[in-house]
């Protein structure tokens, strides 16, 4: 698995991260619901946390999920600063979360996915955590040359990743784009 460099974690809430991959727009075009609960892998500094929390209402449970120990005390730090309580935060392993089968409505996963090495071990283990009527969210890099993000060979095609699901009994429900360098995808059962 590449990781992300905990030391690089400013990087995760600048201001040219913001422009380039705005939390509103990414969790309106996702669908959010009050009281649903979402697992967020690879949550990093909780920058897609944060909002998912405040969107669902302090009922409902977000599971901040990271290989990192360094990212998960950042995310309960900057959870207690905006006084949110819902916030779960658990370590990860390497494609592995510790998750209850059939516990979440969705699972959210942003620029996660070119990061694991087997990338069908990692849809099979957001599989097994979704509900019958859950969504598992991939927001990744565009697999396009461009100015930002991982060289063109680490990032993978929306075929690619259409493919790798249906290899573990997912289906590709939509595809959206966030200018030229993010897609997301909803998977579902």
């Amino acid at each position: 698995m590449k990781k992300f460099d905990p030391q690089n974690k400013n990087k995760l809430d600048s201001p040219e991260r913001k422009k380039l991959l705005p939390p509103d727009k990414v969790l309106n075009i996702i669908g959010i619901e009050k009281n649903m609960v979402i697992a967020d892998i690879g949550c990093g500094t909780g920058y897609f946390s944060i909002p998912i929390a405040k969107l669902v209402g302090p009922k409902s449970k977000i599971y901040a999920i990271d290989i990192s120990n360094e990212m998960l005390i950042e995310t309960e730090k900057k959870a207690e600063e905006a006084e949110i309580t819902n916030i779960i935060t658990m370590k990860a392993g390497e494609e592995s979360f510790d998750l209850l089968e059939n516990s979440c409505d969705m699972v959210f996963s942003s620029t996660v996915l070119h990061e694991v090495d087997c990338p069908q071990e990692f849809l099979l283990q957001c599989k097994k955590i979704i509900n019958e009527k859950g969504s598992i969210i991939i927001l990744d890099w565009n697999k396009v040359e461009g100015k930002v993000g991982p060289p063109i060979n680490h990032r993978i095609s929306v075929d690619r990743v259409e493919e790798y699901a249906k290899e573990v009994g997912l289906n590709m429900d939509s595809v959206a784009y966030l200018g030229n360098n993010f897609y997301i995808i909803k998977l579902v059962l």
